[in-house]
């Protein structure tokens, strides 16, 4: 008899998408191999899925730790954790979490909200292998408005938070800090669309040349030049999320993503090919995840709003950026763990600033505060 979908995949992504905060806990290494395509399956919705061996097997990869076990699991000390930074807060209060057959996850778009420490270990086939510091167990990813956390342990049962009530309140922390970042981005979207420029105006963005206020990319996935397929995506979203830090950094502006660079517009038919439902609001959500992923601040810090224009060719989106205060900065990361980069308009060029230079530029630009 086949099983059956108590919670169906479709019902969770709609009540995230729409705000929600969905918790998902004990997913440990019983319910995994027991469960382990439809956890694939919902990989998108959670940003991770559980690291299995390299050829696909059924069989997962969890974490060991001789000296931590206790007796209903291993006790991670949290001060040891490699968590994502804006998650630090979840954390407040809390010493350490308990978790028995805590499975390890591959880490897709979301955040690390909770890891092994530094003498965590890593067993598969009852053999240990050595995979570096970063043992995530726990993620959260922005999914729409809403926020999907995945936790690969055994952490909620009774006798675990008897023995361990920081796991309780590190779940509350969770959902009030997520709560709190969901009624932030409505507060913005809400602000910002009332101020907004009119569709009209925007549509005369598409005849403007370049400026300090003003920039353009060809595309956000897919390379607008057909000949250029090989271009990794991670190139083509890096432009234009430095584009949005040069230009918040800056005097503010506008970018518009789906035109070339001689006003020639394309449309943004084979991004929104790439999304869920492959749709505005599908493209939006990739573009909000990414900024909240590799820039900071935040989208909703930001005050970044996306503005969609129709045209013959396509649907053009184009991202209004406010001029940021100037005692604040904004930075990129290329990768998730890579260093922070400087970004300003001049003109139509965008440049990145470092060393002597950016410290004069964030002096001078403190100075205006």
């Amino acid at each position: 008899m086949a099983a059956v979908e108590k919670f169906p995949r479709s019902a969770a992504e709609e009540f995230v998408f729409g705000g929600g905060q969905l918790i998902v806990a004990d997913v440990n290494r019983s319910n995994v191999m027991t469960q382990v395509e439809p956890l694939r399956q919902a990989s998108q919705l959670f940003g991770s899925a559980p690291d299995m061996l390299a050829d696909g097997d059924v069989a997962v990869r969890y974490l060991g730790d001789v000296d931590a076990r206790e007796q209903y699991g291993i006790r991670f000390a949290t001060e040891q954790m490699w968590v994502s930074e804006s998650l630090r807060p979840s954390f407040e209060g809390i010493d350490a979490l308990l978790g028995d057959s805590v499975v390890l996850l591959q880490l897709g778009a979301g955040q690390i909200a909770a890891s092994g420490n530094a003498t965590t270990r890593v067993l598969s086939l009852d053999e240990y292998d050595d995979r570096g510091p970063v043992t995530p167990w726990a993620t959260v990813n922005a999914y729409g408005s809403g926020h999907a956390v995945l936790i690969a342990g055994w952490v909620s049962h009774d006798l675990i938070v008897e023995a361990c009530p920081d796991n309780a309140r590190w779940i509350s922390n969770l959902i009030a800090l997520l709560t709190d970042w969901t009624h932030e981005s409505a507060s913005w979207t809400t602000t910002h669309s009332q101020s907004g420029r009119a569709a009209a105006d925007l549509s005369a963005l598409l005849d403007q040349a370049e400026s300090q206020k003003l920039e353009r990319k060809s595309s956000f996935l897919i390379p607008a030049d057909p000949s250029r397929g090989d271009t990794p995506i991670d190139d083509i979203q890096f432009q234009v999320g430095k584009s949005i830090v040069a230009l918040a950094n800056t005097d503010g502006g506008h970018l518009i993503i789906g035109q070339a660079d001689d006003l020639t517009v394309l449309g943004l038919e084979p991004d929104l090919s790439k999304v869920r439902n492959g749709d505005r609001d599908g493209f939006e959500q990739r573009l909000v995840q990414y900024a909240d992923n590799f820039l900071s601040p935040r989208w909703e810090v930001l005050g970044l709003t996306l503005h969609w224009v129709k045209t013959p060719s396509g649907d053009v989106a184009i991202v209004e950026i406010p001029e940021q205060p100037s005692d604040k900065i904004t930075s990129i990361r290329k990768t998730k763990r890579g260093d922070d980069s400087v970004y300003v308009r001049r003109s139509t060029r965008t440049d990145r600033l470092e060393g002597s230079n950016l410290a004069h530029w964030s002096a001078a630009r403190s100075r205006r505060a």
